[in-house]
């Protein structure tokens, strides 16, 4: 599967990235809405830009009132007038009005940058007269809110009844009142703002600007319960779309994966996934492809196994069938007399000797299966390698000597510490060199040498004799393999070396039929042992499986001699 490295990202990263744009998206809505909804408001209630107009300091100092835009500034109705130290109105910017304004009137209109706010409140109490209730409110800057600080109870003729704070306003009539509270028939708002001209005089800015209509109200009331349900729409919107993409990108490698392991499920074995995204998914998605190929490994193993079971189960049947169907027919034949009386010893003879051969393949195959089960242990000590087959050769020395073979030993007088099975690996080296025997002529030089490499010892047993055929070289391990006529005439079950390997794999060893380094020899078959304290390394014993010959010389060397201890 082949994915593309450079885009990797973990999937963590992924829905950071898109959560940060979806948390973008959504102030960016909030921005654009609440701008919006400023636009609209400012064009509902046309805001009159006071401080624009009190900015214009310069123009005020110098006396340039026609300068200023008060329209602009003020809206269309708006306007303002400039008084000198008299109090008397110098400039307005609407000719349309003329005020004036007395002192006490000036203390009623409040100074733009003032924290403080009245209401006013009308009432009639018992005895039918008319009270005015002002209500003074503070602006505290800690919390951004009004605070009420106190309150005035004026009479119908504005004279003072009741108050609860410092009061510094005195007013006489119905317009100081409407000055003060902003209330009355009076549609604008008035502030007023102090300065000093160029020439130093105090000069005092009044500024009305048109009160907020009904209408205007209503249209505000009417946007704003309008802004929330346009920002929760388009909120679950952006909401609806980022799900039902991460949906998407979520279900995109599953389905993959689903059809993937439904085409296995199915028999179809042969496609690997194929996704980039987010690092999780690709680690899934190469894992399942990993499982694909080890489970397609495995059934192929499985099938080599049945079939080599399959194979292993007609070997045996043919290695028993042929000497029970040799006692069968002799001792038919002498049950039902058909044998003479000269001959009958003979007959038995042969039931007794493949009887015999037939309990040797039956003990034979037995070892074998022992070895293939999960619960074989062998019982290892330590034990002196060289030493150990310097005893083994010894006690085979003269039986190997009167069958005609001759020896050629060469165990060195060290000491090899390995951890062995004494009867197991006595029994690989006799299926070894019992095949040797087996299968060469008499006159033939058995090879046999011990040697240090490496933390390892090297156990090689060779011979001169027939060689082995090419076509059975690679497979000479594996059960039932036997030569040909002229090598065996079909002897032994082709179990030795099988149970030989086992035996040496199982002391952490290999065994392998190596091209002879002494030219003297045909056949040649080398045992690698780990030394104690020094085991054997997986690379060494890798190579040492690979290093397998498949190529061999014929002939026969001639040339022989015995080393003996």
């Amino acid at each position: 599967m082949k994915n593309n490295k450079k885009n990797k990202r973990s999937f963590i990263s992924f829905l950071i990235k898109y959560y940060i744009g979806f948390t973008l998206a959504v102030a960016i809505l909030i921005v654009t809405i609440f701008f919006s909804y400023l636009l609209v408001e400012e064009g509902i209630l046309k805001v009159p830009k006071v401080d624009s107009l009190i900015d214009q300091t310069a123009l005020l100092k110098k006396g340039e009132y026609e300068s200023i835009q008060a329209s602009r500034l003020l809206g269309k109705t708006g306007y303002f007038e400039v008084l000198n130290e008299e109090n008397k109105v110098i400039y307005s910017s609407n000719k349309d009005y003329e005020n004036t304004y007395t002192k006490e009137a000036l203390e009623c209109i409040q100074d733009y940058y003032s924290l403080k706010n009245y209401a006013s409140q009308e009432s009639i109490n018992r005895e039918g007269k008319i009270r005015y209730l002002i209500t003074e409110y503070d602006f505290t800057q800690q919390d951004f809110v009004y605070e009420e600080s106190g309150f005035a109870l004026l009479d119908e003729t504005f004279q003072m009844l009741d108050c609860s704070l410092g009061w510094q306003y005195h007013i006489s009539n119905q317009k100081e009142y409407n000055y003060l509270t902003g209330s009355g028939p009076y549609h604008f708002d008035v502030q007023k703002y102090e300065f000093t001209n160029h020439k130093n005089e105090k000069n005092i800015l009044i500024i009305h600007t048109e009160k907020l209509s009904n209408a205007a109200y209503e249209k505000l009331t009417e946007l704003s319960s309008f802004v929330i349900p346009v920002f929760l729409f388009f909120y679950l919107l952006l909401i609806a779309v980022f799900i039902i993409w991460l949906n998407c990108q979520v279900k995109k490698p599953l389905a993959i994966l689903n059809a993937a392991m439904l085409d296995f499920a199915d028999g179809r074995k042969n496609h690997a996934i194929e996704y980039h995204g987010p690092e999780e998914f690709v680690q899934i998605c190469d894992s399942f492809n990993r499982m694909s190929c080890r489970l397609k490994a495995s059934e192929a193993e499985k099938q080599r196994l049945d079939e080599g079971r399959q194979k292993m189960l007609a070997d045996i049947s043919h290695d028993l069938k042929t000497p029970i169907t040799v006692i069968q027919g002799y001792a038919k034949a002498l049950a039902e007399g058909m044998v003479a009386e000269d001959k009958k010893n003979k007959y038995l003879n042969t039931i007794y000797y493949k009887a015999n051969g037939l309990t040797d393949l039956i003990h034979t195959f037995y070892d074998y299966s022992r070895l293939e089960h999960p619960d074989f242990t062998l019982e290892e000590e330590e034990t002196n390698i060289c030493e150990y087959c310097r005893e083994y050769f010894a006690g085979r020395y003269e039986e190997i000597e009167i069958a005609g073979f001759i020896m050629e030993i060469v165990i060195p007088e060290n000491k090899m510490i390995c951890m062995i099975d004494p009867i197991q690996m006595r029994r690989v080296i006799e299926n070894i060199l019992a095949n040797a025997l087996k299968h060469n002529p008499p006159g033939t030089t058995l090879f046999f040498s011990v040697e240090e490499r490496e933390n390892k010892v090297s156990l090689t047993l060779g011979d001169n004799g027939c060689g082995i055929p090419e076509d059975i070289a690679s497979t000479i391990f594996q059960p039932f393999i036997v030569g040909d006529e002229s090598r065996n005439n079909k002897q032994g079950s082709g179990l030795g070396l099988a149970i030989a390997k086992k035996i040496v794999e199982a002391h952490k060893g290999t065994i392998t039929l190596v091209q002879p380094t002494d030219k003297r020899m045909m056949t040649e078959f080398e045992i690698i042992l780990p030394l104690k304290g020094s085991p054997l390394s997986e690379q060494v014993i890798k190579y040492c499986q690979s290093y397998q010959v498949n190529h061999y010389q014929a002939g026969v060397t001639n040339s022989a001699s015995l080393v003996k201890r």
